[in-house]
């Protein structure tokens, strides 16, 4: 029993380290590159449209419980949702030669579709 407490413990020790966290300030990382092992990293103005898509989601579906709440959904909805419906198309013809990071355009704005 002892020597599989032990045996345990070597094999945890000997695990490599997780991928270090991305710099968020300039890109995102949030995917396993199964061909590296490392994060995959999302130029920052797709980790941009990222962000603003899911934030839009996220306050399309909240509840205006009262009239300041509703004030703030709807900044919350102009300040994300524009920005987002905007930013599909010019980031589609700036890396429409980078298959990778237009896939990822493509899906995150399929999310926004699917969602909203």
């Amino acid at each position: 029993m002892l020597g599989s407490v032990f045996l345990a413990m070597a094999l945890l020790a000997s695990s490599p380290p997780p991928p270090p966290p991305c710099d968020a300030a300039m890109q995102v990382c949030d995917v396993i590159d199964p061909a590296t092992g490392k994060a995959r990293v999302w130029p920052k103005d797709v980790a941009k449209f990222q962000t603003d898509v899911e934030t839009c989601i996220h306050f399309a579906g909240e509840e205006p419980y009262d009239a300041a709440r509703r004030r703030q959904i709807n900044a919350a909805i102009r300040r994300f949702c524009g920005p987002a419906d905007r930013a599909a198309g010019p980031l589609r013809k700036k890396y429409a030669g980078n298959p990778p990071v237009l896939d990822r355009v493509n899906a995150i704005q399929a999310l926004k579709e699917s969602a909203l």
